[in-house]
């Protein structure tokens, strides 16, 4: 054991299944929310409860589901429409909160940093979908070249032009 790690992060290290702290930023509720799926805790001054939230299906920098407990300001915002497109941040830390509670910015991972596409509530929980924010938007092209040359010629195929002549090869 290395002489300056503590016993007890030595353990925690060295256990069987070390869970990271997720903890999410977002604007759902409209009002900006600092949640945390297991215990309360600090991350850059900014106080993040433990509110019995779960992140689930965590795609690092593509998407992730969060489901939260229902609240009249979440209802509202599912009903009006009015979470689409609000910033949501997903950080992940590897710590024992048990250790310590408080977090700098360096200690964090910003595993996903997205916006709210869709939103829907059912019995007691509201599942929001959350993708990253430069995937939105961003469809894929239907039409890749104009409508006068809607192929691609197969590989052989060679190109003649009154400068040169070129040889379409196949891609490795």
């Amino acid at each position: 054991m290395s002489r300056d790690l503590q016993k007890a992060t030595f353990d925690n290290a060295s256990g069987a299944v070390t869970e990271p702290l997720l903890l999410v930023l977002w604007e759902h509720s409209g009002m900006e929310e600092s949640l945390s799926c297991t215990v309360p805790v600090t991350l850059a001054g900014r106080n993040y409860a433990a509110t019995g939230i779960e992140v689930s299906g965590l795609s690092v920098g593509e998407s992730a589901t969060v489901v939260v407990p229902v609240t009249a300001a979440r209802i509202t915002e599912v009903n009006n429409g009015t979470y689409r497109n609000r910033p949501c941040k997903i950080y992940s830390i590897a710590a024992n909160p048990a250790l310590d509670d408080d977090f700098d910015l360096l200690d964090a991972v910003l595993a996903l940093d997205g916006i709210i596409s869709a939103s829907e509530f059912t019995g007691s929980e509201i599942r929001a979908s959350i993708v990253h924010k430069s995937a939105v938007g961003n469809l894929t092209p239907r039409n890749t070249i104009s409508e006068i040359a809607n192929h691609i010629p197969p590989a052989g195929t060679v190109l003649v032009s009154t400068k040169q002549n070129t040889e379409l090869e196949k891609s490795r």
